[in-house]
């Protein structure tokens, strides 16, 4: 089993602007956790951030980047669970990165992305040889995301 956490302090401030409804400062109190659990073929993990804003509780959120149970034998992994999944991971910009959601009331630069609930089977038979098929539901209720919703905060300037 092994665990692993942070805690920081995010501030941000923004020049003065004339939309009402905008909050032009943060402060915020921000944790991520990542938590795993191996035990011969089977695997548990849970990645996980939160943020609590002072001053723009609109900011306040709970999300899953990755929550499944994983089972590998041989050849083949069956995964089940929220998980994030990268496409044209070698790019700096990513544009057919579409799959997951983000909070893009994060870091502009590298957007928080959140976990889709899915089940993943993958059949791998040698380094260049992998077949994988992901099956995800269309809509669904996000049960690892809490967020308010509506947020008026600005991106840095």
């Amino acid at each position: 089993m092994a665990a692993k956490g942070e805690i920081a302090v995010e501030a941000r401030q923004f020049t003065g602007s004339a939309v009402p409804g905008t909050e032009d400062k943060g402060l915020a109190l921000f944790g991520r956790f990542e938590g795993s659990y191996r035990q011969s073929e089977w695997e548990a993990r849970v990645r996980g951030f939160g943020r609590a804003d002072y001053y723009d509780p609109k900011r306040n959120i709970a999300a899953a980047e990755e929550a499944f149970v994983q089972y590998r034998k041989g050849d083949w992994r069956v995964r089940l669970g929220a998980d994030i999944v990268n496409w044209s991971a070698t790019e700096a910009f990513h544009p057919a990165d579409t799959l997951n959601a983000r909070n893009f009331d994060s870091d502009i630069e590298s957007f928080e992305k959140i976990g889709e609930p899915m089940l993943a089977v993958q059949w791998t038979r040698a380094r260049a040889r992998r077949c994988s098929s992901s099956s995800c539901p269309s809509t669904c209720s996000r049960p690892f995301r809490r967020r308010a919703r509506g947020s008026t905060s600005r991106r840095p300037v």
